[in-house]
């Protein structure tokens, strides 16, 4: 059916208002592309311009109307005479063979290079014939009147200049007399500073030795970890063992000596909660009485904190889920293992219900009389980290594992600050960008810290 209309002239007007009019040379039905010869093209206000070839999608037609039929649609071939060029005494052997082909209207001659593009398609004619038919694009672009366009844009503009965000940004004039032409030997930074506004986080060292410590990005510490564990060692179940050991050593030390403590351990479901987990089974092999309240069903469980929460409850560990049982217990020292340095922002809709989970165990320690312990970092979520928070952990103490945190402000943010040794080298650190790292333990694995302004 498609085949019928080749070699008819048709008129076709393409959704985006340009109207063609050429003869159909082919037609393919599967991808519906219609290729179109010796088109004219007819932009909108704008002149005819012409192509020797141009390809039609169907879905861009809007309207096709057959202008005439060609010879081949009346049934009739058109009548091909070829003539060789040995045969005509003023043509040269080299030239091609000239193609007569006769239609209805008249006849037409082309050279050998005609014949070749009907059989390949390629458009290989001469093209001096549409230079001056070309669309002329810089006489079309000086039509635009640029300064006009803008003049017009600045009449319609109401707008005082003051409040214009160019006015804003920009910076008062310096008086000519303030200029100051420098020598080659002179430095334009070699004035007095100037004083400013901005608040720089106090250095953090050793409070016995006063070794400076390095604060470390949670995205340092995570890259350093990653270095230990695929690299240099120790492996990550190492490295949760060491922090546990650590911070059950201070908790040891914060708890009053005599009946047997009652040490409440609030757990999140990720690796903060891993290394809570290994300080509650370390306090208990000490004597101590430790719940873990966990944010999570033991099913929703991620690997690493199942595994400890596993060896836990091997021990007679006792683990709760259900929130209200918090109430039943007055606990003699709370550790907040909830979050720490991993703050995330838990609003999102797959996390609502670890979200609103973790509100009621930081609502519930700050309610109690007992002092926090916070593993890492103060938990805090909704927005922030620390007291720019929506909820977080007013801890008595912070235990930094292997190297103090961004956010570690002062005192009003962490309590007494406190690092803990877990076993990561000194290479990994290097890998991991920290610039500056100093061994600070001394001969002691978990080491108290001090702000200094």
């Amino acid at each position: 059916m498609a085949e019928a209309f080749i070699g008819f002239v048709v008129s076709v007007s393409l959704q985006s208002g340009l109207k063609l009019t050429g003869t159909v040379a082919h037609i393919e039905p599967a991808s519906q592309q219609m290729t179109l010869k010796d088109v004219e093209l007819q932009f909108p206000n704008q002149p005819v311009f012409y192509t020797s070839v141009y390809g039609v999608f169907g879905t861009d037609i809007v309207d096709l109307q057959v202008v005439s039929q060609a010879a081949a649609a009346a049934g009739t071939k058109p009548a091909v005479t070829r003539s060789i060029a040995r045969d005509v005494p003023h043509q040269k052997d080299d030239q091609p063979p000239t193609i007569t082909i006769q239609q209805q209207g008249g006849s037409r001659q082309h050279d050998g290079k005609q014949s070749q593009q009907n059989n390949n398609g390629w458009a290989d004619e001469d093209v001096n014939g549409f230079i001056e038919k070309e669309f002329d694009f810089q006489a079309n672009l000086n039509m635009f009147d640029k300064k006009k366009v803008f003049a017009e844009i600045q009449e319609r503009d109401d707008t005082a200049p003051e409040t214009l965000l160019v006015t804003l940004n920009r910076l008062p004039r310096k008086p000519n007399g303030s200029r100051t032409n420098l020598l080659p030997t002179e430095n334009v930074l070699d004035g007095e500073p100037k004083e400013t506004s901005h608040k720089t986080a106090p250095a953090i060292r050793t409070a016995d030795t006063h070794i400076n410590c390095v604060t470390v990005s949670p995205l340092q510490m995570a890259h350093a970890e990653h270095e230990c564990i695929k690299v240099t060692g120790p492996s990550e179940v190492q490295l949760i063992e060491n922090g546990g050991r650590g911070v059950s050593a201070l908790a040891l030390q914060r708890v009053q000596a005599g009946n047997t403590p009652i040490v409440m351990v609030l757990t999140g479901n990720n690796k903060t909660g891993a290394y809570g987990v290994s300080t509650a089974r370390h306090l208990a092999n000490h004597g101590c009485h430790v719940v873990v309240c966990a944010s999570e069903q033991l099913q929703n469980l991620c690997d690493t904190i199942s595994m400890q929460e596993s060896m836990f409850i091997r021990i007679g560990g006792d683990i709760i889920y259900d929130f209200d049982e918090l109430n039943r217990w007055s606990p003699d020292l709370i550790i907040d293992a909830m979050v720490g340095s991993e703050n995330k922002l838990m609003e999102q809709e797959d996390e609502k219900e670890e979200y609103e989970a973790l509100r009621r165990m930081i609502c519930w320690a700050g309610n109690q009389s007992a002092p926090v312990l916070s593993i890492d970092f103060p938990s805090a979520i909704g927005g922030g980290r620390g007291r720019s928070a929506e909820h977080w952990i007013r801890p008595r103490w912070t235990v930094c594992l292997g190297a103090p945190k961004t956010g570690c402000s002062s005192t009003d943010v962490t309590g007494t600050l406190y690092m803990a040794d877990i076993g990561i080298p000194r290479t990994c650190w290097k890998r991991a960008g920290v610039k500056g790292w100093t061994v600070p333990w001394g001969a002691s694995f978990v080491v108290e810290l001090e702000y200094v302004s």
